[in-house]
């Protein structure tokens, strides 16, 4: 257990640290609005202080902006993602739900497209 948690604590650290390298200068990096990244950076702060009640709360807040883009949807949801698995008791079907949503969000980068879905596969499960 303590190493599935450790995984996923990695993994997320990894994932929303790193932004994808876009393939030519001229592609346009993914942004994410000033709210919605504050609101995400002070999840992220609450996760490494192990506050996973604070995370999510912080996470539902970015989440509740209006009109998010594919890319922000993504991001999102992977932190919701993250916090459901990362908490001491992990919430399974709040990740699956999560993944459920990376996918359909649009926002995937093609970088990260099959460690998403295999990770949604091992959720299933």
């Amino acid at each position: 257990m303590r190493t599935f948690q450790t995984f996923f604590a990695a993994l997320f650290v990894l994932s929303v640290m790193l932004l994808p390298v876009p393939a030519s200068s001229a592609a346009v990096k993914p942004t994410i609005r000033v709210d919605i990244g504050r609101a995400l950076n002070e999840a992220l702060q609450a996760v490494q202080a192990k506050d996973f009640v604070l995370a999510r709360d912080k996470a539902q807040l970015a989440d509740m902006a209006r009109d998010k883009t594919p890319f922000e949807e993504y991001v999102v949801a992977k932190y919701l993602s993250t916090i459901a698995l990362m908490q001491p008791m992990p919430d399974y079907a709040a990740a699956q739900a999560a993944y459920d949503r990376i996918i359909a969000s649009g926002g995937v980068p093609d970088a990260d497209r099959a460690s998403v879905e295999e990770l949604a596969r091992k959720l299933q499960r």
